[in-house]
């Protein structure tokens, strides 16, 4: 699917959370190589996300990159960020608390 816009991959392979938008942390399990092209271009989630599709979690993340092609989110990834901030969030209190 990465011939597709990143518009166009969410509405396909993300369903949709309780508040209507995409699922930040889900995504359906279906192999998408069984697809044509044009059944990925006549998609209509409604009808192909029944009762019965798969739902995962999510290994891995698609970034927008319509305005930044590369960012340090999509370099280092969501949770590498997430531990590099907890570290200097620690560090900080640290030096706050217990100046040298």
């Amino acid at each position: 699917m990465k011939e597709f816009s990143h518009k166009r991959q969410k509405y396909i392979g993300i369903p949709l959370d309780d508040d209507g938008g995409y699922s930040t942390c889900e995504m359906y399990d279906r192999d998408y190589t069984n697809y044509t092209t044009e059944e990925l271009l006549d998609w209509n989630s409604t009808l192909m996300n029944d009762n019965q599709t798969v739902i995962v979690q999510c290994y891995g993340w698609i970034y927008d990159q319509s305005v930044f092609v590369s960012t340090a989110m999509s370099k280092v990834g969501q949770r590498c960020l997430i531990w590099m901030l907890r570290s200097y969030n620690r560090k900080m209190f640290w030096e706050y608390y217990f100046p040298e």
